[in-house]
């Protein structure tokens, strides 16, 4: 924007370009889970499919490990989708050696539609090792969450970001 902050999409942008990245696609009736790896060597990982309501309760959890081939993409995961679409998302995270490396939340209606709880953002900013920490954490789920420091300009660890019920969010800043 004319402040000199980083826009939405270019945060965004960090993770398009993902080389081992999980992605989901819907149908009427269900829900796809891929993984893919743009990288030339295999790839072992764990994927967490966790389908909740907004209010934070799991309707659905699963867990799966796999060993990605190079240069490759596969569905590794199909369900239908439970619930009324309005009050539901589903959280899709990959993990390598136990560190995160993707993350997808999928709404299953336009963002206007989607019956979101009041949030109730618990938050605490602090200075460690040089760096602005901000924790944030929400007993369900909150959209596109913005977080923003009067007239700082540095770009933020991950921002405009999903915050999923009862997960602690860090966001650091230089």
């Amino acid at each position: 924007d004319y402040t000199g902050k980083w826009k939405a999409l270019q945060y965004a942008s960090r993770h398009f370009f993902e080389p081992v990245c999980v992605s989901v696609e819907e149908t009427k009736k269900d829900y796809k889970i891929y993984a893919i790896n743009d990288l030339r060597e295999e790839k072992n990982v764990k994927i967490v499919i966790t389908l909740s309501n907004v209010g934070g309760k799991v309707i659905s959890s699963n867990e799966l490990t796999k060993t990605l081939s190079p240069l490759s993409s596969e569905c590794v995961f199909c369900a239908d989708i439970k619930g009324n679409k309005k009050e539901i998302f589903l959280s899709v995270k990959m993990y390598e050696n136990d560190v995160l490396i993707s993350e997808r939340t999928k709404i299953f209606v336009p963002d206007r539609d989607l019956k979101l709880k009041p949030d109730t953002i618990e938050k605490s900013v602090s200075y460690e090792n040089g760096e602005i920490v901000v924790k944030m954490k929400s007993p369900v789920f909150c959209r596109s969450v913005m977080v923003d420091i009067e007239d700082f300009r540095e770009p933020f660890s991950d921002n405009y970001f999903d915050l999923l019920p009862n997960e602690e969010k860090i966001v650091t800043v230089k």
